[in-house]
């Protein structure tokens, strides 16, 4: 899919692969300010603590888990967060 095009549901496999895309293209000076688009809708999908949940479909054993295992929601979040914080600072630099 193109990349000015984001995925229908945030908690999918297709989210977490689309932030790999994203993830990548952060470390280009010249996409940081074509990226705002991105920034703000991960500002729309946290959750009332401020947190990000992929949700457990999201585990691809490529770019999660993060953490040794995913057996309970927290640590999925987490290892969400994490990543996620990692892109929106990348692209706000």
């Amino acid at each position: 899919k193109r990349l000015n095009e984001l995925p229908e549901v945030f908690a999918s496999i297709e989210t977490s692969r689309y932030l790999a895309a994203i993830d990548i293209l952060a470390g280009y000076q010249s996409a940081k300010g074509k990226l705002d688009f991105v920034v703000e809708w991960l500002g729309k999908n946290k959750d009332g603590n401020g947190q990000w949940d992929l949700g457990s479909k999201a585990k691809d054993n490529v770019y999660f888990p993060l953490s040794d295992s995913w057996r309970t929601a927290e640590a999925r979040k987490t290892d969400c967060t994490e990543k996620i914080k990692g892109i929106v600072r990348r692209l706000s630099e």
